[in-house]
Order: C-alpha cells, then sequence, then structure tokens
C-alpha cells in the first residue's frame, strides 16, 4: 500500500514533484522571516510584501492549523517522501537525491536558491532581508540560517550548498567576496530540468535523445561479426550495468544507433558530447543531467594517429558510458578502467543491400543492385541520403529512385563534409576522349576493372592475402599536361563516382603534426563518402626520405611515413599524380597497386587531340592542322588551351574558328610559356626554332598542372 499524503491527488509528475518542493522552500523563507521578525510576526512583512500572504493561504490549505515552525518542516519532508513514494519510475529530482552526498534537505536548499527564479519578489525580499539591492539572490548565509530548523546546517549554510555547487546546478556570481556571502545563481539550462521542464533535444554542448529515439539491439543492421560482440555485450550489461563501451567506426558507420539502442534495452537515453568540450564544470554538469534524465552520457571523439585523449570520471555518476571514437588514435584515464569495446566495419555489399531496402521502405527502386554495388556507404550515411534521393526523383516527375538520384543525393553529401577540404572536379567524359599510347591505356583500363570489383576481389584471393582492405591505390606519374587528372576525371565518371582533388603541396603546414591531422580528416571522410581521392603534386610528401640531418628533416620524413601508413590503410580510391616519378619514394612505388605513365603526345597523337577539340564547325585545314601537330610538340593540356582562346576569339568576331585564330592563340600560347612559336604568321615552320628548342624552353619554365 502506498503511504498516503494530503497531496495524493496531485498528479506524479516531474514538473508537480518540483512544485511540491518549491512550496516546501517557499514555507522555510516564510519561517525565516518570522524568525527575524520577532514579536511583531509575519505580519510585519506582509504590508510591504503582500504576496507572502498569498504563499500562506495557499499552503495552509493543506497544512494542519496546529503545527508549530519547526513541526512545519518536518511535516513537509514526510508529506514529500509519501507522495513521491507512489511514482511509477523515478523523478528527476528523487534520482538527484541517490548521489551519497545528498538528502531531503540538500533539495531543500536547491529549491530554497531557486524561489527568485520562480518569482522575482522573492528576489526584492532577499534584496531586503540580506542589506544590498545586489544580492537578489540567497547567500551561503542565508541558506544556512533558513534551512537551519530542517537541518543541523553546519559551516554556515555550505554544508548544504557545496553538493548543490559541485554538481554544476549553480555557479558563485561573487567568488572573491567571504564564504557567508557568496550568492548562488543556479545554472539557468539545468535549472529547467530540475524545475520538471522536458530538456532541450540540442544545448550548447550536448545533444538529449530520449530512448525511444533509438531501435531496437535486434534491429540494428551490423557486420555477423559485430553482432555476436552486441549479443554477449547486452549480457554483460544485464550482470555487470557500469561499464564504458567504447564503439569504434569510420564516420557514418552507426555508432551513436548502436550504443543507443543498447541503452535503450536497459531503459535509459543517452546524453551526446564531444569530449574535447568537457572541461571540470561540465564534467560536473554532464554527470548531473545523466543523473536526473536517466541517461548514458556519451563522450565523442575523433583523434588522428598518434594522438591520445584523456577521458576523467564524471563526479557523481556512477553508470555506464559510452565512447565514440574513430578507427584511429588513443584514449586513457579512469574511464576506460572497466571497458568493453566493438568496432564497425565498412558494409559489404548484403549489408548494404538491407539497409537501402529497409530506409527505402516499400519506394519503388530501377536497379538496386547496381545502388548497392556503386555506393560503398556506411549506414548513417545510407540513411541521410535516401530521402534527399526521393526528392530528387520527385523533382523529376517520378516516384521511382534510380542510381542517378542517389548519385546526386550522395553529391549534396560529399560537398557538405568535403567541400571545405578538396576540391570537386567534374566527372566527364569516356575512355575515347583520351589520347594516350596503347600501353597506358592498357593499364587505366587494368585500373578501372581493378576499381569495379575491389569489394568482390577479397573473397576469391588465396589465404595468403588475409589483411587486406579493398582500397586501391594508383599512381600516375609524367609531365604537365600529359592527361593525368584528366584520366582520373574520366576513371571517376566511368565508376559513377565523385572525383575530389587535394593539392598535397597546400596542406603541408609548418606546424608539428598538422600536415597528419589535415591528411587524417580527408582520408577518412573521403573513405567514408566513398569517393575517389586525387592526390596532386605527391612529389610534395613522397619524394624520397633523406637522412636525418636536423628536426626538419626528421618531421618531413615523418609526414612521409604517415601517408604511406594512411594510404595502405585507406579503404577507397585513391589516385597520386607526379611530374618526376623518379624522385618518389621507392617505398611508395611498391606500395601502389597500378602505376600509370604518361609521356607527351607526338605528332599523330597531337593531331588526334586537335581533332578532338576543335569545334566541328571550325575552317582550319586538314594541311594546317599537320602542320602545327607536326611542328608545335604541345601537350594535351596546352593543346586545350589554344583551342579554347581560339574558339573565344572566333565567338568574339562571329565566325569559325580559322587557322589565322588558332595561329594568335598558338603565338599567345609559346609566349606564355616563355618561348618563340615554331611557326611564323604565314604558318611556315622558323628555320631557327625547332622542337627541341621550345621544349627546352618548357623545361625551364612550363609550370602547367596535368
Amino acid at each position: 500500500m502506498p503511504a498516503q499524503t494530503v497531496f495524493q491527488h496531485i498528479q506524479r509528475t516531474p514538473r508537480n514533484h518540483f512544485a511540491l518542493w518549491y512550496f516546501a522552500a517557499a514555507y522555510t523563507m516564510l519561517a525565516d522571516l518570522h524568525m527575524l521578525a520577532g514579536e511583531a510576526g509575519l505580519r510585519a512583512w506582509f504590508e510591504p510584501y503582500p504576496f507572502l500572504h498569498q504563499y500562506l493561504d495557499e499552503m495552509a490549505a493543506f497544512m494542519p492549523d496546529d503545527l508549530t515552525w519547526q513541526e512545519g518542516h518536518h511535516w513537509w519532508q514526510r508529506e514529500l517522501a509519501a507522495w513521491a513514494t507512489d511514482t511509477p519510475a523515478p523523478l528527476p529530482l528523487q534520482r538527484l537525491a541517490t548521489h551519497p552526498a545528498w538528502n531531503a534537505t540538500t533539495l531543500l536548499a536547491l529549491a530554497f536558491l531557486g524561489l527568485s527564479e520562480e518569482d522575482s519578489r522573492f528576489g526584492t525580499l532577499f534584496a531586503q532581508v540580506q542589506g544590498s539591492p545586489a544580492l537578489r539572490r540567497p547567500t551561503v548565509e542565508t541558506v544556512g540560517r533558513a534551512l537551519s530548523t530542517a537541518s543541523a546546517a553546519p559551516d554556515g549554510g555550505w554544508a548544504l550548498c557545496r553538493p548543490i555547487v559541485e554538481a554544476g546546478l549553480a555557479d558563485i556570481t561573487n567568488p572573491d567576496d567571504p564564504r557567508a556571502e557568496w550568492m548562488l545563481r543556479p545554472v539557468p539550462w539545468l535549472w529547467d530540468v530540475v524545475r520538471g521542464e522536458p530538456p532541450e533535444t540540442e544545448h550548447e554542448w550536448l545533444a538529449w535523445h530520449a530512448a525511444d529515439t533509438f531501435p531496437a539491439p535486434n534491429a540494428l543492421i551490423l557486420p555477423e561479426r559485430t553482432q555476436t560482440a552486441v549479443a554477449n555485450l547486452r549480457t554483460m550489461l544485464h550482470e555487470t550495468p557500469h561499464l564504458s563501451i567504447v564503439v569504434r567506426g569510420m564516420p557514418g558507420s552507426e555508432r551513436l544507433p548502436l550504443v543507443g539502442a543498447l541503452a535503450r534495452e536497459q531503459g535509459y537515453g543517452v546524453v551526446v558530447v564531444n569530449a574535447a568540450d568537457l572541461d571540470k564544470t561540465r564534467r560536473r554538469q554532464l554527470a548531473t543531467f545523466c543523473r536526473m534524465q536517466h541517461a548514458w552520457p556519451v563522450l565523442r571523439a575523433e583523434l588522428p594517429p598518434g594522438e591520445r585523449l584523456r577521458l576523467d570520471a564524471l563526479p557523481g555518476y556512477a553508470g555506464t558510458v559510452g565512447i565514440i571514437v574513430g578507427a584511429v588514435g588513443g584514449i586513457e584515464g579512469a574511464l576506460l578502467a572497466r571497458s568493453v569495446g566493438l568496432h564497425i566495419p565498412p558494409l559489404h555489399a548484403n549489408e548494404r543491400r538491407r539497409y537501402w531496402q529497409q530506409v527505402l521502405d516499400g519506394t519503388p527502386v530501377d536497379d538496386l543492385e547496381t545502388i548497392v554495388e556503386r555506393f560503398h556507404l556506411p549506414g548513417g550515411y545510407i540513411r541521410r541520403i535516401a530521402p534527399l534521393a526521393r526528392h530528387q526523383a520527385a523533382l523529376n516527375g517520378r516516384n521511382t529512385i534510380t542510381p542517378a538520384d542517389i548519385q546526386h543525393a550522395s553529391r549534396t553529401l560529399n560537398r557538405e563534409v568535403l567541400d571545405t577540404q578538396a576540391t570537386r572536379l567534374d566527372a566527364s567524359g569516356g575512355w575515347a576522349h583520351l589520347v594516350v599510347t596503347e600501353s597506358t591505356r592498357e593499364r587505366l583500363f587494368e585500373l578501372e576493372q581493378r576499381c569495379r570489383h575491389r569489394e568482390h576481389l577479397l573473397a576469391h584471393l588465396a589465404p595468403v592475402y588475409a589483411g587486406s582492405n579493398r582500397g586501391v591505390r594508383a599512381m600516375f606519374s609524367g609531365a604537365s599536361g600529359t592527361g593525368k587528372t584528366f584520366a582520373a576525371r574520366i576513371l571517376a565518371a566511368e565508376l559513377g563516382m565523385d572525383i575530389y582533388r587535394v593539392d598535397l603541396s597546400a596542406i603541408v603546414n609548418k606546424y608539428i603534426g598538422e600536415t597528419e591531422k589535415n591528411l587524417h580528416r580527408i582520408f577518412t571522410h573521403a573513405e567514408a563518402l566513398d569517393v575517389i581521392l586525387l592526390l596532386d603534386e605527391g612529389d610534395a610528401l613522397l619524394g624520397k626520405r633523406t637522412n636525418v640531418a636536423n628536426a626538419n628533416d626528421r618531421y618531413a620524413n615523418l609526414e612521409t611515413n604517415f601517408l604511406l601508413q594512411r594510404m595502405e590503410t585507406f579503404g577507397g580510391i585513391v589516385i597520386v599524380t607526379t611530374n618526376v616519378a623518379d624522385q618518389i619514394d621507392t617505398a611508395f612505388q611498391r606500395r601502389m597497386d597500378v602505376v600509370v605513365h604518361f609521356i607527351p603526345p607526338d605528332a599523330v597523337a597531337r593531331l588526334r587531340i586537335w581533332a578532338l577539340h576543335l569545334p566541328e564547325t571550325h575552317q582550319v585545314s586538314d594541311a594546317y592542322l599537320h602542320r602545327i601537330a607536326t611542328a608545335c610538340a604541345l601537350t594535351g593540356g596546352q593543346i586545350r588551351n589554344v583551342a579554347l582562346n581560339a574558339t573565344l576569339a572566333a565567338l568574339d568576331e562571329g565566325a569559325p574558328v580559322s587557322e589565322r585564330h588558332l595561329a594568335h592563340a598558338l603565338a599567345a600560347e609559346y609566349r606564355k610559356a616563355g618561348g618563340i612559336c615554331p611557326l611564323d604568321e604565314t604558318g611556315e615552320v622558323r628555320a631557327a626554332v625547332g622542337v627541341e628548342t621550345f621544349m627546352n624552353t618548357l623545361g625551364h619554365n612550363g609550370n602547367g598542372r596535368s
């Protein structure tokens, strides 16, 4: 039988629980005023503060008439305890009181501190009682005196206030004053929780997720090995509920849903914070918030390789903690004393298929298997992309989702994550648009096949390949303008993937360790988003390692070593371009799956490139094209520039491209390189300027990109 109370008719809710404690605090204030007034009694306060009479009348409707002030304190505590025993689940204030340093009097002190927060008239009253217009909240001394009839209150009230301050529920606004004069201000966002308001989903530095926002553990789509580990952990949590659960995985892997599902099964929500944002005060506030809300704290940290993060205990919290980290980086500290680890690896095709079927939920799909094979995405990103793909299909007047809709949706996500770190290139064209030697073309086709079958290849390899990942690493070497970047863009178009370029020379940072952090961030996001990563100017970091003569050499070698290791573990497609293959570290070249050499085009190849770049309406004779293809030893990139500028000049005149437009554009391209065009104004070859002279000029002055 639940204990009987005069408040039996009041619904057991967090808001009502606070309201009862608030009235108990108001009663405590009235008792203190009665003591201060002496023989005059409360009537001395009613005239200047008539609102006090209203509070007393409301309480009199419940309280016995014959109670003394001392007996009234005990009556409130008995009635509050009896009312709370009949709650279906512990209320936030009840959970606070479970801490060893807390009791019913501490809760009363907390409610007393909040009188001014709820009714500003109490602030005016406190200012008068405490003798200063600035003291509109109770001081430590006032709390101790007012609650002296409810508690022994040693140490001038600090014994009552200290647990509240240490829980992060109140700030000391004047810490330089004597302790008895310290004025305590409830922390606004936590005070809202104390008073029974539903917590904000997103706060300044934390995010609250109720238990019912997560799926049940059995509904999670996980690799088989992870499923087994999760099943074992669920049993452990029933037997040992105070663990630290460390979940590793790439961005977009459903690490938080996994922790949330485990918390839900135990009846908890979760509170997510960035571990780096936690100082001493926030650790206390996080612990208090989690106690009140019956939630697991979940600490997130995306660490670069070689970096360690210390995770200290959360004062006042003794439950399970979730820790979400990337695949690399170390964690240490008190929270790891009783920890278990889980890892969510990249999804296989059958798991991705289940994800797409789940998130599309009956939406018609054209060629689901192509979507599964082409988009190697983690589960969290699949969930984000699916609604974007639906919208894209609707914009095109369709109910059926196609691979093109998925690609458009994934590109939106790519830009959101990667555009601040790398430059997206247009993936367009086809192999027919690329003029290279036959051996180069064969190597490019080999690379395309390696990329297409990168996932299925692993299942067909011999046991000695155990530990290999689905990553593909390629190097494109050759002089500037020979088609390296163009070939990478075509490869992306053929595979139906996005491609992002990173200038390695721009990533190198003078501050120790920053280069590695920049590289790790880019590689991690590119792998999770399944885009092709094009590392331009690879020789900036992949030059031959040197003997260590000074600190600069040592740190340069460390950066090179890091890039070598990161590429080896990279699960996506990465292409490195270099203009000086002979200066690339041999250890790096050995780690390449495919190496493609691009050489400057000969006269026959140059003629084909001219034909590809000139508009169909041009009026340039075949004889003139053969002459410039033979005499002008330009690279494909330079030919592209000349054709573009000639077309622009013709467009300005409203005429088709002619030999005159081409001659002017050729002369301009040579001047840009610091050379002289081998053809004179009449289109004839200059006697004094040959191919070797021009190529020597380019070798000293050229600065074009691939």
